[in-house]
């Protein structure tokens, strides 16, 4: 995901990611948020790293024999991955290739909550509960649909 914003006083700011995702990043014009150039000529490349990415990278930081090129590196494979964007004289480091880790159950059931459950709604209106059903591979007389369902999880 993509956004850029645009200012009045010209400056910009192209983000990557979702905030909430575990790595996000923006790059803006440096020069018109700190007022010391005009616009184009200052830029400020961020990479913001949580949870398991910054643990990830935290590690990575204590192994390095160069802090700051190890940083460098990875805001470059970051921009790189995701724009194809090669900062000028910067090698992207292998930290922005890293396996994303399983979802926590809480975080499965939001991604249920928050996207799926609108889908099925509009699909359920448009082809019925049965085809909608079928397509999920839930059997029409699941678990769900028997008479000891219960609200609470694990049927208790």
């Amino acid at each position: 995901m993509k956004r850029l914003v645009m200012d009045t006083r010209g400056g910009q700011t192209l983000y990557f990611g979702a905030r909430s995702s575990e790595r996000f990043g923006r790059l803006y014009d440096k020069g018109i948020e700190s007022k010391s150039h005009k616009a184009g000529l200052r830029w400020r490349w961020e990479v913001e790293a949580k949870e398991t990415a910054a643990r990830m990278f935290a590690d990575g930081l204590k192994t390095t024999a160069s802090p700051e090129s190890y940083v460098q590196g990875v805001v470059a494979g970051f921009f790189w991955s995701r724009a194809g964007v090669r900062l000028a004289q910067l090698e992207p480091s292998g930290f922005h290739k890293t396996e994303h880790p399983e979802p926590s159950s809480a975080r499965l059931l939001h991604w249920l909550a928050s996207g799926v459950r609108p889908t099925v709604a509009k699909l359920t209106k448009v082809y019925g509960r049965e085809r909608v059903l079928h397509a999920l591979g839930i059997p029409l007389k699941s678990a769900v649909d028997g008479p000891e369902h219960t609200d609470e999880p694990n049927g208790g």
